[in-house]
């Protein structure tokens, strides 16, 4: 049985682990920046121990690499893996889609709601609570799929795209990416799957065209 001090030392490491992955989504720490456990260490008052321990768990995740000489500094992606992870999470939402159409059809009105939220970003011109959003709208087909394993991967590349977006200052066209949801909401209510693949796929190309320049 663990004692009561690995228990409490397993959460604050995570404590640590979600406050520094948070510090990367918000581009508070950039690629190529250091992260000193000492410096953690310091300002979370703790021992390096469970610092030591957040920042191997960051890199086995893939947002952290460590350099010899140099120590533990923020990843910073490939444009080639960048464009694999926009593809592979583009093909897990098209599977979901081809498989699971009727437990889509049948959660239609989350899919409104979700769009009814991100025209009110537009018309705020809030970016980042559009991309925020976005998020949900993506993440919803993939989680009505019911499968564990296709939703880990998913969330997986999804951060992996959102970290790079926030590190890199992308700006995104809200006017025009919206456009691309109402089609795609449209054939999952009439329950077309084939219709919804390929408003789906309309969707990434223009997403992929936008992005190119950073790819």
């Amino acid at each position: 049985m663990a004692s009561d001090k690995k228990i409490r030392r397993a959460s604050f490491t995570d404590q640590i682990l979600q406050i520094l992955l948070k510090r990367i989504l918000a581009g508070e720490l950039k690629p190529g920046d250091r992260i000193k456990e000492l410096q953690v260490a310091n300002e979370m008052e703790t021992s390096q121990a469970p610092v030591r321990e957040a920042i191997r768990a960051l890199e086995a995740m893939g947002y952290v690499e460590h350099k010899p000489h140099t120590g533990a500094s923020v990843k910073a992606f490939s444009t080639k893996e960048m464009y694999e992870a926009f593809r592979v999470r583009e093909a897990l939402e098209l599977f979901s889609i081809e498989t699971g159409m009727e437990i889509l059809n049948k959660n239609v009105e989350k899919f409104k709601l979700i769009q009814s939220r991100l025209e009110n970003t537009v018309k705020d011109n809030d970016i980042k609570e559009y991309s925020k959003i976005d998020h949900e709208f993506h993440r919803l087909i993939i989680s009505l799929s019911e499968n564990e394993t296709m939703m880990k991967i998913w969330d997986s590349l999804q951060i992996q795209s959102r970290v790079e977006r926030a590190l890199r200052g992308f700006t995104i066209p809200l006017a025009k990416m919206i456009k691309y949801h109402p089609p795609i909401i449209e054939a999952i209510t009439n329950g077309n799957a084939k219709g919804a693949r390929t408003k789906l796929e309309e969707h990434y190309n223009f997403a992929f065209q936008y992005f190119s320049e950073y790819f």
